[in-house]
């Protein structure tokens, strides 16, 4: 899938609200990460398990590693709010 926009925001919370205008009525995956050590990307073990705090549209199970994007598809069709939580899988 193709990249729409990107933005970067600090973390100051634990709840944070996006906002992403104008996007057409379509399908669409969402994927938000907190990038530790600021080098633009998503790090990965080697089994594909996220090394760094991230979520995906629908909320899939991050056990086996990334989601397939059919997993994080969702449908807009106006206007409207939805809830991803992220989740640190990391080992400290």
């Amino acid at each position: 899938m193709a990249v729409i926009t990107t933005q970067q925001l600090p973390v100051s919370a634990a709840v944070h609200d996006v906002t992403v205008e104008d996007l057409p009525v379509g399908k669409y995956c969402v994927r938000f990460f907190q990038d530790l050590n600021a080098n633009g990307e998503l790090d990965l073990a080697a089994n594909s398990v996220p090394r760094e705090p991230v979520g995906f549209s629908n909320n899939p199970s991050l056990m086996m590693g990334q989601p397939e994007p059919e997993d994080c598809v969702l449908q807009l069709t106006q206007d409207e709010a939805i809830k991803v939580k992220v989740n640190n899988k990391r080992r400290r």
